[in-house]
C-alpha cells in the first residue's frame, strides 16, 4: 500500500465510519487468577510473578446506536486482584490494556 488510510483518495471523509468496537475490561472472582510460568497460581499481589493473565472474552454483540450506527461489544472478563493492580498506578493501566489489546 502506497499511501496511509487517511490519505487514501477513495475514500471521503474517514477511512472507516462503522462499525465501532467496544471493549469492556470486567473483573470477578470466578475468573482464573494470574499463573507463574509452571501455571501455579502466582501471588496476587506481586505482579511481577504474573507470566499468564487469564483472559475470557464474551461472544461479540451487534448493536445499533440511537444515530444508527453499527456497534460491536466484547466483554473482557479478568480475575478481581488483576482489576486491583491495574488501579495502582497509570503505568500499569496501560501495561494491562496494551496485554489485553493484543489477546483480543
Amino acid at each position: 500500500m502506497a499511501e496511509s488510510m487517511l490519505e487514501n483518495k477513495d475514500q471521503e471523509d474517514k477511512p472507516l465510519d462503522q462499525p465501532k468496537i467496544y471493549l469492556n475490561i470486567l473483573y470477578h472472582d470466578d475468573v482464573v487468577p494470574p499463573l507463574k510460568g509452571d501455571k501455579t497460581e502466582a501471588d496476587p499481589k506481586n505482579d511481577k510473578e504474573w507470566a499468564i493473565i487469564p483472559i475470557f472474552f464474551s461472544q461479540t454483540k451487534e448493536r445499533w446506536s440511537g444515530s444508527g450506527m453499527k456497534c460491536i461489544h466484547v466483554d473482557a472478563f479478568i480475575n478481581t486482584c488483576v482489576s486491583e493492580m491495574f488501579r495502582t498506578s497509570v503505568a500499569k493501566i496501560g501495561a494491562i490494556t496494551n496485554f489485553i489489546l493484543q489477546k483480543f
